[in-house]
């Protein structure tokens, strides 16, 4: 389940990485005559653009947590998980996981896309180039992996993950 669920996440993180490149291509490939933007417009470009890399991290922590995202019934409790309450665990872990890192990817782009505007606008591609890199470096950071996922998980959801995946168990099957 979980190598499933990140494959899936892998693929949606990796298209909006592979976005940025093609809106640089498009303001490339497409020239324009240079044309004046005011300063306003770029302040506002800009600060939209930090602002975006800050709600991508802040989302990021706020929606996963700072540990163990067991469901509430599962959270202080110190005995093992049972398979069942293991997937229950997991399942939950991985769904919140999947949500802050696709809503931290799409905010991650709006940095892209608030270059690429502003590029548009001022007709002058090499404008994108800053936010290009710091989106792509934001997708990066925030790019899905299981070791993240996994130390989201409480000790008791780990050893119960790590026994159902040494059983050979499925997570998903029920």
């Amino acid at each position: 389940m979980i190598d499933d669920k990140l494959k899936t996440l892998k693929i949606i993180a990796g298209s909006l990485m592979f976005s940025g490149l093609i809106y640089s291509g498009c303001l490339f490939i497409f020239p324009d005559e240079p044309r004046e933007v005011s300063v306003g417009i770029s302040l506002s470009m800009f600060a939209a653009a930090m602002g975006s890399m800050a709600g991508s991290i802040v989302i990021r922590h706020v929606l996963m947590g700072s540990f163990a995202l067991l469901p509430r019934q599962h959270r202080e409790s110190t005995s093992p998980l049972s398979p069942e309450e293991t997937r229950e665990a997991v399942a939950y872990a991985v769904g919140r996981y999947m949500t802050g890192t696709i809503i931290s990817m799409a905010l991650a782009e709006s940095v892209i896309l608030f270059g690429f505007v502003l590029a548009y606008l001022a007709a002058e591609p090499l404008r994108i180039v800053p936010f290009l890199l710091a989106g792509e470096l934001l997708m990066l950071v925030v790019f899905p992996r299981r070791s993240i996922l996994e130390t989201l998980l409480s000790p008791a959801a780990q050893a119960g993950l790590t026994a159902l995946e040494l059983e050979g168990g499925r997570l998903d099957a029920r």
